[in-house]
């Protein structure tokens, strides 16, 4: 519908055909479409040969659409014309075409383009608000592109549109007549390109003969890259296991040195045989690029890689990040290379060969911060440690099921040291610890314990409890360091120790499945000497079986002890918050060879439990050690004795002997009533508010 149409048209028909001329024509219609100074003419023979002539000043090509299929174009190239729907702004364009109904014999076209845009169809691109000029007809043509602010869509090929602040540069064309057909030749000169993406040039060939998709060949080279944008630019070809991956893990980083390599023809790309490996025959792609100040995420659950440079590369179908610096937690990387060796792969794999270096606290940290701290059960969540360590670490991750990685780690500690409150602290380790997703194994690690040296083997069950294994030596001045560790309350069996000299070696084996810790040391003793009176006396060279075990849980711990044929005890301690007090105990003595010692139980009742069958005592000798094992001064509370019951054949005490002695109790409200019965004495003893009473004797 035209609003307004004005100026000169003439019209001739006659046998060879007819002819129509316009000048400095004027047409405005209802759409908005302007056309002005329109000069040209059309031809149409009694052959069907046509031909069309014209100039105009401009055209928006929006608002041409309608009118299109009035125009003298065949109906296929009038088909991709609609389908690609150009945008845009025609200046001074200039026009002949010759061709009929089916097919375009020669033509010419040149003129200025503002926002020139067209939707992407089929395998072609598109794009939007290009600005430059255009010249070309049916041999070959050029486009000098002077852009700002367009807009690239490589659909099918890459997922978003691709932003270009600038872009500029030359592209031309000829097509000749082969005995093939046709060929054409496209060149695209130093295309330059910046976004805030990055910033580079491009230098393309392409060579579009009829075979295998025509012979690409394509050299970029580009900086100020920034890593966040990455996703722009990785082609769907790789698949949506691989693209979330690469969109969830690459999180920050400036690549430099950016180079794009892409020889071969389309169809073979990338350029690989059947095995996935490098065919130099078929052709080659290639992306390269140096990464600085990157952070990566390889996989949920696993620490941020921070401050990373890398050498990236992208060859056929293989990904390879190559690192050179960067920290994991506080861990500084030495090296590591992460691969995807088939990208588009039904089901990829990410493999990661890392070896890093930092203190072993450190690397208790990657530890708790890692699916690690599953093997290990939370036991190196209180660890509170020193020294030096170097991972090698290798994963193995299917993109297509994260959660079902495989991992295998190697960590060297160097002159390390290690505390908690459910071990022995541990000081001068040196040793490899190897771990894997369902295992945690440690041979021959070589550190000191008690003070003296000690070799540590650990393993893991299926359930994941962790096994370790201890054989060291243990020296007098050892155990009084020791039992100093645990506080002040065990100043008396500190006091103790001073009746002890010598060394001997021991055994530990600790089991640990969080939250409980079970620790079983035992010794025979060989080497320690006592000067402790009977029944604790000993020799050096004697062999005395010692065997300590302690089962610790997140409020109580229970210590079971024996002593040969000797002793044996058992002592419950609860308490809050780690926090723990003496709650109940029972201890059980034995000097008669003929005897054996009972298992030791804990009554239901807070307390102390006594107990023994003891062929000599020399009290007296015991009341000078006890009085020296307490010291001057000692106010240590006393414990409630809940049970006694006592045999003791020889007691020699105050320089009297007493023969056949023994003691039982009664408690009562009032405190404890005990009866004693022996050959020469016989009665009752109470015992009200630590004050000892004889009631009948």
């Amino acid at each position: 519908i035209r609003d307004r149409l004005a100026g000169d048209i003439g019209w001739k028909n006659n046998k060879t055909g007819q002819k129509i001329n316009v000048e400095h024509l004027t047409l405005e219609a209802s759409n908005g479409l302007s056309l002005k100074e329109v000069s040209g003419n059309f031809t149409d023979t009694p052959q069907g040969n046509r031909s069309l002539n014209f100039k105009l000043a401009s055209l928006d090509l929006t608002k041409i659409k309608p009118y299109l299929v009035q125009l003298p174009i065949p109906a296929e190239p009038l088909q991709k014309l609609t389908s690609l729907s150009p945008t845009g702004q025609l200046d001074n364009l200039v026009l002949r075409w010759d061709g009929n109904k089916s097919e375009t014999k020669t033509y010419q076209i040149s003129t200025q383009f503002r926002g020139l845009g067209i939707t992407a169809h089929e395998k072609i691109p598109g794009f939007s608000n290009l600005t430059g000029e255009i010249d070309a007809n049916q041999n070959s043509g050029k486009i000098a592109l002077k852009s700002a602010k367009a807009l690239l869509e490589f659909k099918e090929i890459l997922r978003w549109p691709i932003p270009a602040n600038k872009l500029e540069g030359v592209i031309s064309w000829n097509i000749t007549e082969k005995s093939t057909g046709k060929e054409t030749k496209i060149q695209a000169s130093n295309i330059a390109i910046s976004n805030p993406h990055l910033s580079g040039n491009i230098n393309a060939t392409y060579l579009m003969d009829g075979k295998k998709g025509g012979l690409l060949d394509i050299k970029g080279k580009f900086g100020n890259g920034n890593a966040k944008f990455a996703p722009f630019y990785y082609p769907t070809m790789l698949g949506k296991p691989t693209l979330h991956w690469l969109d969830t893990s690459i999180l920050s980083g400036r690549a430099e040195d950016i180079n794009l390599i892409v020889k071969g023809r389309l169809a073979d790309f990338p350029f690989v045989d059947k095995q996935n490996n490098l065919d130099a025959k078929l052709g080659l792609f290639r992306v390269t690029a140096k990464v600085s100040n990157s952070t990566l995420e390889y996989g949920l659950g696993w620490p941020l890689i921070e401050g990373l440079g890398l050498d990236l590369l992208f060859e056929g179908k293989r990904m390879e990040l190559n690192a050179n610096t960067g920290h994991i937690l506080g861990n500084q990387i030495i090296k590591s290379k992460t691969t995807i060796a088939q990208l588009d792969a039904d089901s990829p794999m990410l493999i990661i060969d890392s070896e890093v270096s930092g203190s072993v606290e450190e690397g208790v940290k990657f530890v708790n911060k890692s699916p690690v701290i599953t093997v290990t059960q939370g036991f190196t969540e209180d660890l509170k440690t020193s020294g030096q360590g170097k991972l090698n670490l290798g994963l193995k991750i299917p993109l297509q099921n994260i959660d079902a990685a495989q991992y295998k780690g190697l960590y060297l500690i160097s002159n390390g040291s290690m505390a908690a409150e459910s071990i022995p602290t541990l000081t001068n380790i040196n040793g490899p610890l190897e771990f894997t997703e369902s295992s945690l194994t440690a041979k021959n690690i070589n550190a000191s314990a008690f003070g003296a040296p000690v070799a540590i083997n650990l393993s893991t069950g299926k359930d994941k409890t962790i096994h370790v294994i201890a054989n060291g030596k243990i020296n007098d001045a050892s155990i009084k360091q020791v039992l100093a560790s645990q506080g002040s309350e065990n100043q008396s069996l500190i006091n103790a120790a001073n009746y002890l000299s010598g060394s001997t070696d021991w055994t530990g084996d600790i089991t640990i499945q969080k939250p409980a810790v079970n620790i079983s040391i035992q010794s025979n003793l060989v080497g320690i000497s006592s000067r402790l009176p009977a029944p604790f006396s000993k020799a050096a060279g004697e062999s005395l079986r010692l065997r300590v075990d302690k089962k610790q849980a997140p409020n109580s711990d229970t210590m079971t002890l024996t002593l040969g044929n000797k002793l044996a005890a058992k002592i419950l301690r609860t308490g809050e918050n780690g926090k723990l007090q003496l709650d109940r105990a029972a201890i059980q003595l034995n000097s008669v060879a003929a005897n054996e010692l009972k298992p030791v139980e804990l009554s239901n009742s807070k307390g102390l439990q006594f107990t023994g069958n003891l062929e000599y005592l020399d009290a007296d000798a015991w009341r000078n050690v006890l009085h020296e094992i307490a010291g001057k001064g000692s106010n240590e509370t006393a414990f409630p004795l809940q049970k006694i019951d006592l045999k003791i054949n020889v007691l020699d005490i105050f320089d009297k002997r007493i023969n056949q002695l023994k003691i039982t109790n009664n408690t009562d409200k009032d405190g404890m009533r005990a009866s004693v019965q022996s050959r020469e004495i016989s009665g009752d003893l109470q015992w009200i508010s630590q004050n000892l009473s004889l009631i009948h004797i």
